[in-house]
């Protein structure tokens, strides 16, 4: 991981959208068979312009599939199971905190129950 002397992890964001972005055309110029199967999420990073850069990522993505060029962004995700990134941030931060809460699974935690 790539973590500058400020603690930004922009350039990570970048190189992963870039790396990304090769595949993508790898996979359309020469392999685009159209199949849905094998697009998967991208994690969330936290600065606007990195959540924009990877967005634009997955938005590409999401029109490779066959049956999907003429629908919106929203309903190629609908139909490829995914969501966007703002939503995956938020589910993930639910997550974190209620793994917080109830002590990450280890017993003794606010969610296990007393013997």
């Amino acid at each position: 991981m790539l973590v500058s002397s400020r603690l930004n992890r922009s350039q990570q964001c970048a190189q992963v959208a870039k790396k990304a972005n090769a595949i993508l055309a790898w996979i359309s110029n020469g392999v685009g068979s159209g199949s849905r199967a094998g697009i998967s999420p991208l994690w969330a990073p936290h600065s606007q312009q990195d959540m924009e850069g990877l967005e634009r990522v997955q938005r590409r993505a999401a029109r490779l599939g066959r049956g999907l060029e003429n629908k919106s962004h929203e309903e190629r995700l609908r139909e490829l199971g995914l969501f966007s990134l703002e939503k995956r941030r938020r589910r993930g931060d639910l997550l974190a905190l209620c793994s917080s809460l109830t002590g990450g699974g280890r017993e003794g935690g606010l969610g296990s129950s007393s013997r």
